[in-house]
Parts: C-alpha cells; structure tokens; sequence
C-alpha cells in the first residue's frame, strides 16, 4: 500500500516523517544561518547562498528584507528543495536599529520587564520607519505602489505616515 502524502499527515506524524526523511547534513542546514547582503550586521559569507538553500544546508536568512527577495527565496527552499522546508527569515534589531540599546544580557540585568518591553518597541518602530521610508523612496513616493510592496493596505499605510509624521521630507 502507497504512503500517505505527508500534507495528509496529522502535525506530529508530518515532523516525524520530516525528520526521519532529512539527511544529517539537511538537519545541520536548518540550524544554519547565512547573512544577506541586504544590511550588513556582522561577517559578510561570500558567494551567493541560492544552491545552498536549494541543497538544504541553510535553513535561515539573516537581514533580508523586502516582499521581492523575501519570496523568491522562500521559492527556492519550498519548491527547489528536496524537502520543501521554508526558510526563516529575521532581520536583526535585537537591540535596537539605528537606535542602540544595550545587548539583551544587559538589559536583563535590569531586571524591568517594562524597559525590555520599551525598548523593543522602540527598535521595531525605529527599523519599520526605515523599511517604509526605503519603499517610498524607491516607488517616488507613490503611496499606492509602495503599499503594494510592503503588502498591506493603502488606508494602512496612510495610517503608519500620519503615526510617524512622514510627509516626504524626513530623513533618519
């Protein structure tokens, strides 16, 4: 009798399969983390990292940002792979962006939950202007287009300017 597809599988039953179908290499990939070129945060890895995620062996991209490159590479990790996995993805305001922060272990150190929680919000604030100012600024600042870039919805971009008091003239 032929296998279930996996996608017919209960959760559980599909990471089991999932494991025991993955190469060791393939498993040591999806620890891996490559740094794109998109912001430079830390050591720069050479080369391009497309035949590593069709191969398996990196499991997740650093700073890479945009709804373009984003897509085109969870494309390659969900339907060039072998096994289909999709990519994690961050970009790294761990402690702050643009607006710097002591590192997690000192902010701990506080022991103020409050401040975490602040100082947080202020990174993602901080690295979300500059993601919507970059897309405004290569769409001229055509609100409907930029919108469409960063997938939400043009009242809620109008929101966000209003929110940041963008009005085409700020600058970081």
């Amino acid at each position: 009798m032929p296998e279930a597809p996996i996608e017919a599988l209960k959760p559980m039953n599909r990471v089991q399969k999932l494991m025991a179908d993955m190469t060791l290499a393939e498993k040591l990939g999806q620890l891996t983390m490559a740094s794109s070129h998109h912001a430079v945060t830390g050591s720069i890895i050479a080369g391009d990292s497309t035949s590593a995620i069709r191969a398996g062996a990196i499991g997740n991209l650093l700073n890479l940002f945009g709804p373009a490159p984003v897509h085109e590479m969870q494309r390659l990790a969900v339907e060039e792979s072998r096994l289909g996995i999709p990519l994690l993805i961050g970009f790294d305001v761990i402690h702050g962006h643009r607006t710097v922060f002591p590192v997690p272990l000192g902010e701990a150190a506080t022991f103020d939950p409050r401040v975490w929680e602040l100082t947080a919000r202020e990174a993602a604030r901080v690295a979300e202007k500059e993601l919507i100012l970059k897309v405004l600024s290569r769409t001229h600042w055509n609100r409907k287009r930029a919108a469409q870039q960063l997938q939400i919805s043009y009242k809620a971009l109008l929101y966000k300017l209003r929110q940041m008091g963008l009005d085409g003239s700020d600058t970081l």
